[in-house]
């Protein structure tokens, strides 16, 4: 009895292995199923409006259905799209599998790469609908996603003309997702929240870092808030909202720059000294990724320092005959600008030192050229001006010894060009010639009528 006792313990036990065995392998093991990886991408096709391919489709019990390859193309308001994914996994509930039902709640999208282009038309050739025919009936699937996270994500987004914008390095995890129904694009009809980080982004003429925030989307419109990223010059801290609904986006923005290095924007040697730390808020609204679509208002508050070499500066003291000015010592100052069509509109810009007085008016683009108006305030006696007459220079001086000097600035920020306005210094010159000869003349009647 005992013999048989043991020979069924030791049966029972070999059974037990063998089942956790199988078991082990079931559960770790990965299978081929193009049929159920096709069944996935239709309905999944069918949910927002776009075709679905993948070159490999693998099934784990623990990690999901993995779709490889994945690619997508088709038209998008205003443009097109295109979508290649390195991997899609759709992670689904272990218990309801075992019953026969494919319950899809997490998906992840791995290297994700989206195109958006715009186009003066939507090309009617482009698939906008999922394929025709009917859904094979492999397993009963339940597309109810809980979360969607996407790492290593990247987008470009390719205006008609000029350089892309393009993000980089995109971490993204949503939740509370919903999909309205309707015709239009999948992001239009998107609904959920979460947070996000982008290692760089793109636009012309400069990059940011370290973008994070949350966001929302709801109806076509993404909202996000406590963006935070920063650049060369400064941090900044922005709030950013986006019709997604068709190319090109149009958007509105909220910047705060604290603190913002304007020595990197001015393009400041280290020699002399340095401009004081600045602070910058800016409103503006916009159509599409290029800076000409780009208009707003802000202000500009720097705060004391020391002026620094940088080009403008040096140029302006050819034109003047003079150096000596970098290493003063400024005062603070505030100053409104405008944002229209690409260019930086400023009017009533000032600096003031103890040597000199300097106010500017006049724009500058974002893609680098300047045309600027520029009067200098400074001793008579410092200046040596090879195009105007000592004589001028002289009319010029008020009671105290100053001149004002009239400059024009073009070029560009790196590359600027400076020269006296001369026909500018002669009207003055002729005006505060005329009101010297009055005030003479006032004297000698007073002598005579004495």
């Amino acid at each position: 009895m005992a013999t048989r006792a043991g020979r069924l313990v030791r049966l029972l036990l070999l059974v037990g292995a063998a089942l956790a065995v199988g078991v082990a392998v079931l559960t770790f093991a990965e299978f081929s199923s193009p049929d159920l990886g096709r069944t996935l991408l239709e309905r999944a096709g069918s949910a927002t409006g776009a075709r679905l391919e993948a070159a490999e489709f693998r099934l784990s019990l623990v990690r999901g259905l993995s779709l490889g390859g994945v690619h997508a193309a088709g038209t998008y308001p205003g443009g097109r799209y295109e979508l290649t994914l390195d991997r899609l996994v759709f992670q689904h509930r272990l218990l309801p599998l075992l019953g026969g039902r494919l319950t899809v709640d997490r998906v992840r999208l791995k290297q994700p790469h989206v195109i958006l282009i715009e186009a003066a038309a939507p090309s009617s050739s482009a698939a906008q609908a999922p394929a025709g025919g009917t859904v094979p009936a492999v397993a009963p699937i339940a597309l109810h996603v809980v979360e969607a996270v996407i790492e290593d994500g990247r987008v470009e987004l390719r205006a008609r003309a000029g350089a892309p914008v393009t993000l980089s390095g995109l971490d993204l995890r949503l939740r509370d997702l919903s999909l309205g129904a309707g015709d239009g694009s999948a992001l239009a009809r998107l609904s959920g929240s979460g947070r996000f980080h982008v290692a760089e982004i793109a636009v012309p003429h400069t990059r940011a870092r370290d973008a994070e925030g949350t966001l929302r989307l709801s109806e076509g419109r993404l909202d996000a808030e406590g963006l935070r990223f920063r650049t060369d010059e400064g941090q900044f801290q922005a709030r950013w909202s986006a019709d997604l609904t068709r190319l090109p986006l149009s958007y509105t923005l909220a910047v705060e720059a604290r603190p913002l290095d304007v020595n990197k924007m001015a393009g400041a040697t280290g020699k002399g000294g340095a401009f004081g730390p600045a602070h910058m808020t800016l409103e503006a609204t916009g159509v599409g990724p290029e800076p000409t679509g780009l208009s707003g208002k802000g202000v500009l508050r720097l705060e004391a320092g020391t002026l620094p070499s940088t080009p403008l500066l040096a140029a302006v003291e050819r034109a003047l005959g003079r150096t000596g000015l970098s290493g003063m010592r400024y005062k603070a100052s505030e100053t409104p600008f405008r944002i229209e069509h690409g260019r930086v509109l400023v009017e009533g810009f000032r600096l003031e030192t103890d040597a000199i007085g300097l106010e500017a008016s006049g724009w500058s683009s974002l893609e680098g050229p300047l045309e600027l108006t520029v009067a200098v305030r400074t001793p008579r006696q410092a200046l040596r001006i090879a195009e105007v007459p000592p004589a001028v220079l002289d009319a010029l001086s008020d009671q105290e010894g100053w001149v004002r000097i009239p400059l024009k600035v073009t070029g560009t920020r790196e590359a600027p060009r400076v020269s006296p306005d001369v026909a500018a210094l002669l009207a003055d010159a002729r005006r505060e010639g005329g009101k010297a000869l009055a005030a003479r003349a006032a004297e000698k009647l007073k002598s005579l009528l004495h």
